[in-house]
């Protein structure tokens, strides 16, 4: 899987303006095969989260289910594979994208990847342009929903995962990205402090006092009331 160097620079540059604030999980139980192809992910993703395993993948997801824009499987792996895997999340979330890498060109595989509404089956060995192509799928697929409006002149661009009012970017932390993000992605829908601290800070140490000093300070830079705190539930992002 080695990667593929006539990919053009100048096309990696013009992904990378998609990719680069996306969030991605990649499953895979191969230690070689993973390291090779998060090498090739990580040409285009700043934030990958690993995986050894269906059941640990599907446990990442259902952790942080309002996180991911993508994910990234093996399919034959131990204790639940990628076909498996994905039927658990689908069953969650029906539009994810999912990517399914195997070393079989398997038509039953094939054909119950294609139940799971997978955007892409790429078989081994693939290499960086083959990644690139598939990504596109996902670009595609996004076209008729590339902005969210908000309130105010507000904008989330889905490509992106920016934030803009009046078609300028706003300066955002990672951790303000991430927070605007995961409340994007519930669609209107509240997300409780637990979620937002899981999905941000990815440690066992809840303290809501961080995420409430996200919700003031973006306030303060915005100037206007975008998040609302749903009093005991959590947040809100006001979508128009």
């Amino acid at each position: 899987m080695n990667q593929d160097y006539s990919t053009s620079n100048c096309e990696i540059k013009q992904i990378l303006e998609y990719t680069q604030n996306m969030q991605v999980l990649y499953v895979e139980d191969n230690e070689e095969v993973q390291f090779s192809t998060k090498t090739m992910l990580d040409v285009l993703f700043s934030n990958i989260d690993l995986a050894n395993n269906g059941k640990e993948g599907y446990d990442y997801f259902l952790k942080n289910k309002y996180k991911y824009d993508m994910i990234f499987s093996d399919i034959e792996m131990p204790i639940c594979d990628g076909i498996n895997m994905t039927k658990r999340i689908r069953n969650i979330d029906k539009n994810i994208p999912i990517i399914l890498l195997s070393a079989y060109d398997d038509k039953n595989y094939l054909l119950e990847a294609i139940k799971c509404n997978i955007l892409d089956y790429i078989i081994k060995p693939y290499n960086l342009q083959t990644i690139i192509n598939a990504i596109k799928k996902v670009l595609d697929l996004q076209d008729n929903s590339v902005f969210i409006e908000l309130i105010d002149n507000y904008k989330w661009n889905n490509h992106k995962n920016c934030l803009y009012k009046n078609e300028v970017e706003i300066e955002l932390t990672k951790n303000e990205r991430l927070f605007l993000k995961t409340l994007i992605n519930a669609k209107g829908g509240i997300c409780s402090s637990e979620i937002l601290e899981d999905t941000i800070f990815e440690n066992c140490n809840y303290d809501n006092k961080r995420i409430r000093n996200i919700v003031t300070k973006l306030k303060n830079k915005l100037h206007t009331s975008l998040v609302k705190s749903i009093y005991g539930e959590g947040y809100k992002i006001i979508i128009q």
